[in-house]
């Protein structure tokens, strides 16, 4: 995402970035605008591969090449506005946010200053893709880290073969291209969130542009002919095309990046030339974009992700204007002034590191924002336990029987099996086990329901909950879903039988009611009732319309067993208001986690 000047200024590549940096705004925006404008950043990725190579490679054929030289130029050309722009979304995530995005935001901060964000993303998320990441308002810096790493690796090499292997950086370079593209595609199959974010898979896109430049430093760039008009036009046309025609899919990145780098290997190689592609780029007013892209790039995901915790409904018009207001101004007062020279630069460092000081003394010290009074404990750790200690995916999977607790000699124990659905209702219930002095047994896994017999975990699950033959069986699932099975009514019918032969006493839970999510927020329950609350609205949201139909469907089949021992719990109404809509709060204490399960 950087930008260098250079003695041979092309306006054309600010016009790339202008291109770029637009593609990414309007799909953050919404993104079926444009399905592919997040490309943008593979198209920054070539760029910046042709402009830092282009840079340091000549200073190392003219021997006045100097590491700490050029760490010095890079921190003043990327640091100031990124140290700005974190410390004020710092300040900012004090009023707005909440758990659990409020407690990651510091760990964040630190990640994008020290450009190991891709990996920490990697690592805490499901990857960029999830739908829980769009409430990440650091999100975007992965790739500046990317690049960041990138570089410390590339002047190491470039230097090694000025000293031993000069002449082979071309054969070297496009042999890691080939390896870095052979890793894209063969990992995206295996991690695709990894394959996303590592620099192993995805620097084949900066030695796109590495390559070109050294050609060209080399005197051996490609020369100008007759097609070079043409050449200029399939570029664009390779770039604007791919942001329309490549989707998020489950084979991005693998080698789907390679139609917008090839295009911009074009323009870059060829685009020198005078003709219409060069005199569009060229244009004053697309060359100004390109000059703040990097700013508009740090500021309008923090705008958009602060807007949509602000209001139910996103207001696009306010997003183009606070983005491009804040990356003018940090243009023009802090990126410039900070590269090119200031009067005092070491009291400027003081301030903005103060700032960042500020921020992150804010958010630690504040423990809930203060525009959130009125919403009881929603922004407490207790409104947003699920049960996790007793997830038994791991314990079923290592040959274990669950994850249990007591005493384990006797028979007298309670089972709880299913879904996540099953485990959230694990703590009250292994309390009371415990006042019972009795054992508890959760058998409940996360997105696997009880009713799939082709499971390997679910298997096991079946065949330990019967070995246990506990007294008492309580099960929960997303039956809705479950129901959706051709084999469900066959394959829950004989669990239950099982189940009812093997344990003392089995209770159905029937499902609670799920929220039926507006657009938007899909997957961004917290942030609904934020954005409701702040914006001054009442929160809403009624239930899912089929989760009736599914509960009646589970509750006729457990009748039509016909055993005393096994009943049909219903907890679908006493979580409705009269009015239909989902009763999420009683007596200032949230009952709910997420937009499906219930809290402790």
């Amino acid at each position: 995402m950087t930008r260098h000047s250079n003695e041979d200024y092309r306006p054309e590549i600010d016009g790339l970035r202008s291109v770029a940096v637009i593609a990414v705004v309007i799909f953050h925006l919404n993104n079926h605008w444009l399905p592919g404008g997040f490309l943008g950043v593979d198209v920054f990725f070539v760029i910046s591969g042709f402009l830092i190579t282009s840079i340091v490679f000549s200073q190392i054929q003219a021997d006045r090449f100097s590491i700490i030289g050029f760490w010095k130029r890079r921190i003043r050309r990327l640091y100031p506005a990124l140290l700005v722009m974190v410390a004020t979304v710092l300040c900012v995530g004090t009023f707005l946010l909440v758990r659990p995005e409020r407690t990651s935001l510091p760990k964040q901060a630190i990640a994008s200053l020290f450009s190991f964000q891709n990996m920490l993303l990697w690592k805490n998320t499901g990857g960029y893709w999830d739908a829980t990441s769009e409430n990440l308002v650091l999100l975007h810096t992965w790739s500046l880290s990317l690049e960041e790493q990138f570089y410390i690796f590339l002047p190491c090499l470039l230097l090694f073969f000025r000293r031993f292997g000069r002449g082979y950086e071309r054969v070297v370079l496009a042999t890691l291209f080939v390896a870095s593209l052979a890793a894209s595609i063969y990992f995206t199959g295996i991690d695709r969130s990894g394959a996303f974010y590592f620099l192993p898979t995805r620097m084949w896109e900066l030695l796109i542009g590495s390559l070109l430049a050294v050609s060209v430093v080399r005197g051996s760039g490609v020369s100008t002919s007759r097609w070079t008009n043409t050449l200029q036009s399939i570029g664009l046309g390779m770039i604007l095309a791919s942001f329309f025609l490549i989707k998020n899919d489950d084979g991005f990145p693998s080698y789907r990046p390679l139609l917008p780098c090839i295009g911009t290997f074009l323009i870059l190689a060829f685009g020198t030339s005078p003709g219409p592609v060069r005199s569009l780029l060229s244009a004053t007013p697309i060359v100004y974009i390109g000059k703040i892209s990097y700013s508009l790039y740090l500021w309008h995901w923090p705008v958009i992700t602060f807007l949509r915790f602000t209001s139910p409904e996103l207001n696009v018009l306010a997003a183009l204007v606070l983005s491009f207001a804040f990356a003018i101004l940090s243009y023009h007062f802090v990126e410039n002034p900070f590269r090119y020279g200031m009067r005092y630069p070491r009291l400027a460092w003081l301030g903005a590191a103060s700032f960042l000081a500020s921020g992150f003394l804010a958010i630690t010290l504040v423990p809930s924002s203060p525009l959130l009074q009125g919403l009881g404990n929603f922004d407490t750790a207790e409104a947003m336990q699920r049960g996790w200690e007793f997830e038994a995916t791991d314990a079923i999977a290592r040959g274990r029987i669950g994850v249990r607790i007591g005493n384990d000699s006797g028979n007298s124990t309670i089972c709880v099996a299913g879904s996540s659905h099953a485990r959230v209702l694990s703590p009250p219930i292994a309390r009371f086990a415990k006042e019972q002095k009795v054992n508890f047994l959760s058998l409940a896994t996360s997105g696997v329901g009880i009713s799939d017999p082709s499971n390997e975990i679910n298997q096991k699950r079946i065949a330990n909950a019967i070995q246990a033959g506990p007294q008492l069986i309580i099960v929960a699932g997303k039956w809705n879903e479950e129901a959706e099975s051709p084999d469900f009514d066959a394959c829950f019918e004989k669990l239950l039988a099982d189940l009812s032969s093997h344990c003392r006493h089995v209770i159905v839970v029937g499902q609670i009611p799920c929220a039926n999510m507006p657009s938007g927020f899909e997957k961004a329950f917290r942030r609904y009732f934020v954005a409701s609350h702040v914006s001054g609205n009442s929160a809403k949201l009624y239930p899912q319309p089929d989760i009736l139909d599914a509960n009646q469907k589970v509750a006729k089949m457990v009748k039509s067993l016909g055993r005393e021992n096994i009943v049909f719990a219903d907890t679908y109404e006493l979580l409705v208001k009269e009015s239909g809509e989902i009763l999420f709060t009683e007596n200032d204490v949230f009952l709910y986690s997420d937009e499906s399960h219930v809290n402790e």
